[in-house]
């Protein structure tokens, strides 16, 4: 029977074999008795040396299924070749199966501090992607050096590792100027100019 191991034949509620010594005076019927198989369940696609396995048993529902953790991610469910395995499931496979965890990025607000710069729009970035297009601030008397996160350097093509919101620093070069020096009518002098 498939799924199932046969475990013998009943007769009135008790096992009977070839040794049995037959006591009825009329006809009788054997109803085989089976046993249905346990197989094992793994879970893949998920943060972890070693995937978490499940026994599961054929003809019966899987049950209670684990609910993992990924960082940076949401889970959204379990599929069992291209098909939602949930805990209501019935096992009608023969033999082992895998479930793979499917999951959706989770997305996060980056701030930005120009520290004494003009304001910057805050963008939405996701987990593992490239962060993506940012303002540029503008200040007297400086070079906008970019941008950092918890003593990182940022650009747009970053892939977003941090799973939470954060705020971005920017960094600043002090310009350089050329200062030149009019005698007007005095002595030449050197250097005539400075930075």
């Amino acid at each position: 029977r498939t799924g199932y191991t046969f475990k013998g034949w009943s007769l009135d509620g008790v096992t009977v074999d070839s040794s049995t010594k037959w006591s009825k005076a009329s006809n009788g019927q054997a109803v085989a008795q089976w046993a249905a198989n346990n197989y094992d369940l793994t879970f893949t696609n998920t943060e972890g040396a070693t995937p978490p396995t499940k026994i599961v048993t054929f003809g019966t529902a899987v049950g209670t299924l684990p609910t993992p953790n990924r960082t940076g991610y949401t889970f959204v469910e379990w599929l069992m070749n291209g098909t939602p395995l949930t805990q209501e499931t019935v096992w009608n496979k023969v033999g082992d199966g895998e479930a793979v965890a499917q999951w959706i990025p989770n997305t996060y607000v980056l701030s930005f501090d120009s520290q004494g710069g003009s304001g910057v729009a805050e963008v939405t970035v996701t987990f593992d992607k490239p962060i993506g297009t940012m303002g540029v601030p503008a200040m007297t008397g400086y070079t906008f050096n970019g941008w950092t996160v918890n003593n990182q350097a940022i650009t747009e093509q970053t892939i977003w590792k941090f799973a939470e919101n954060c705020t971005a620093l920017a960094t600043w070069k002090a310009a350089q100027f050329l200062l030149s020096f009019d005698t007007a009518g005095g002595s030449n002098m050197e250097p005539k100019t400075v930075t």
